[in-house]
């Protein structure tokens, strides 16, 4: 049986810098370095709103003891959220650690690699928008017991009407190819030419 795990991410960074490939640029390793900015966020995020589910999971009760369905269902969510923190985490950090490995790689590998994990790497930006509306339900639902009903009603519309937004937006401006038509001239990504 062949091993598997014959090197750890740490001697492939440091066999890599010792050696780098001789297709490997400057400008690939600043590039490899924004990704990895990227999914430094996304990582921090998650542990940011890990640490606001938790204190919402330990959330006095005294104050939606009241309905305690209402108090279960956003306890539910606070829970259902810190889980997919987690996950967020830890998914942003092995994509992280991953493409640390790959910096002073060779083009083709570096491409190959990204290709062949492309849908668990965008699995870190999904989490982090499963993650964000699940904060954001608990506390609109809380927020049914602690202020006037009009006044909640509009912050769970507004709540709504981000959530769409920030999806909307990733997608037109981070997710779609970047293609535009100005005054009859094209304009695109390098990428695409």
């Amino acid at each position: 049986m062949t091993n598997l795990h014959k090197y750890t991410n740490m001697e492939i960074i440091i066999s890599n810098g010792y050696e780098p490939s001789s297709d490997f640029t400057e400008t690939l390793s600043t590039s490899i370095d924004d990704i990895i900015a990227i999914y430094d966020q996304l990582f921090n995020s998650a542990c940011t709103l890990a640490g606001f589910q938790f204190i919402g999971i330990v959330f006095d009760k005294s104050i939606i003891e009241d309905n305690i369905s209402i108090s279960s269902f956003a306890y539910f969510f606070f829970g259902l959220g810190f889980i997919i923190s987690m996950l967020s985490a830890m998914m942003t950090f092995i994509t992280s650690t991953f493409l640390k490995t790959l910096r002073f790689e060779n083009k083709n590998f570096i491409q190959a690699s990204i290709k062949k994990y492309e849908k668990i790497f965008y699995f870190g930006y999904i989490t982090f928008f499963m993650n964000t509306i699940s904060f954001m339900v608990p506390i609109n639902i809380i927020l049914h017991e602690l202020i006037y009903f009009p006044f909640a009603i509009f912050i769970n519309i507004v709540s709504v009407i981000i959530s769409i937004l920030g999806i909307t937006f990733y997608i037109i401006i981070v997710h779609n190819k970047q293609s535009y038509l100005i005054d009859n001239v094209e304009y695109k990504r390098n990428i695409y030419h």
